[in-house]
C-alpha cells in the first residue's frame, strides 16, 4: 500500500512539472506556418480539378482550419507579366519576373484571419490586422497549383498590400509594416500609405503596434496567475481522485477481512497455498465399497 502511494505521488510531482514547463513555453509559437503553407498547397491540389485560366477560386477548408480564406487563381505568364493582378490585399503590377519561367503559374492566397497569433509572432509587438499572404506556383504540369515554387523579382511598380486595422485596436499608436521570413521571422518597416506596405514578393504580411512596457507586465503577470490558477486545479483534481482511490482501497480491504473473519467462525477448513494464494481446502473422502456375504437368487 505505501509502495503504492509512493509511486502516485511520484507521477503527479512529474505531471505538475510537465504542466508548469508546458504553461510557460505557451508564449513561443505553438503552430508551424511551414507546415500550414505545405497543407494549403497539398489541399489546393487535391481538390481543385480543372480550374479556369483567370478565374479566382474560394477553397472551402476542413473544419479544424475554419476561419482561414484561402483563394486560388491560375494565369498564363503572359497575361501575368502584361496585366499582373489583384488578390484581395495585394494589387501585382506588371513587368514581374518568374523564375524559373513557366507557361502557367497558380497563386494561393490566403487570410489567416483570427488565427494569425497562433502562427505569427512579433516579439514586444500586437498584431492589428490578419496576416495575409500569397505564394505563387508553377502550375504548367498540373490541373490545380502544382507543387514548385515560384521566385518573383519586381522590374517595374512594387508589390503593394494595403489592410484596413480597427481604429480601436490601433489607437494612436505607431504602425509598422511587418513581413513574416519563410521560419517565421518578423522583419518590420515604415508603412507608405495610410495602413498600407510596399513588398518586394511574396510571403505573409500583416501590421503591428509597439507594446508599451507597462502592458507587457500587465499581461505577463495575468498569464502568471493563469497558469497557477490552472495547475493547481490540475493537481487538486489528481488528488482527489487519489483520495477516492484510498478510500476505495480501504473499503475493500476491511470487507476481505470482515469475510476472513466471518470464515473463521464456521466449520474450520485446512489451508493450501495455490502459487502465491492462500486458500482454504477440504480433506477429500472416498466411499467404501460394501460387499455383500450372501446373495438371494431370484425365483
Amino acid at each position: 500500500m505505501r509502495r503504492g502511494f509512493h509511486w502516485i505521488a511520484l507521477a503527479v510531482v512529474h505531471l505538475a512539472i510537465w504542466f508548469f514547463s508546458g504553461s510557460m513555453a505557451g508564449d513561443s509559437q505553438v503552430y508551424d506556418p511551414h507546415a500550414l503553407d505545405e497543407f494549403f498547397q497539398q489541399f489546393v491540389n487535391r481538390t481543385l480539378h480543372h480550374p479556369r485560366t483567370g478565374v479566382l477560386y474560394n477553397i472551402t477548408l476542413p473544419g479544424r482550419y475554419s476561419g482561414m480564406e484561402v483563394s486560388v487563381i491560375r494565369m498564363r505568364s503572359s497575361t501575368f507579366w502584361v496585366r499582373g493582378t489583384n488578390l484581395s490585399a495585394f494589387y501585382i503590377p506588371p513587368r514581374v519576373i518568374l523564375k524559373p519561367n513557366v507557361k502557367t503559374l497558380g497563386i494561393i492566397y490566403q487570410n489567416l484571419r483570427n488565427w494569425s497569433s497562433s502562427y505569427y509572432q512579433v516579439p514586444g509587438y500586437r498584431l492589428v490586422v490578419p496576416v495575409v499572404g500569397f505564394i505563387a506556383f508553377d502550375a504548367s504540369k498540373s490541373d490545380g497549383v502544382g507543387t514548385q515554387m515560384l521566385n518573383l523579382t519586381v522590374t517595374g511598380n512594387p508589390i503593394t498590400v494595403s489592410f484596413h486595422p480597427n481604429r480601436t485596436e490601433q489607437g494612436n499608436n505607431t504602425v509598422a509594416c511587418v513581413k513574416f521570413g519563410y521560419n517565421g521571422t518578423a522583419f518590420l518597416s515604415n508603412v507608405t500609405s495610410p495602413n498600407s506596405c510596399v513588398v518586394q514578393g511574396q510571403g505573409h504580411y500583416s501590421l503591428a503596434i509597439l507594446i508599451p512596457p507597462s502592458s507587457r507586465e500587465k499581461e505577463k503577470g495575468a498569464w502568471r496567475w493563469w497558469v497557477l490558477g490552472l495547475a493547481g486545479g490540475g493537481i487538486a483534481i489528481i488528488l482527489m481522485g487519489l483520495c477516492a482511490w484510498a478510500v476505495y482501497e480501504t473499503v475493500m480491504r476491511n470487507k476481505i477481512r470482515g469475510m476472513e473473519s466471518e470464515s473463521e467462525r464456521g466449520i474450520p477448513l485446512e489451508v493450501t497455498w495455490v502459487r502465491r494464494s492462500r486458500m482454504p481446502s477440504a480433506s477429500m473422502l472416498r466411499t467404501q465399497p460394501v460387499f455383500l456375504e450372501s446373495h438371494v437368487p431370484f425365483s
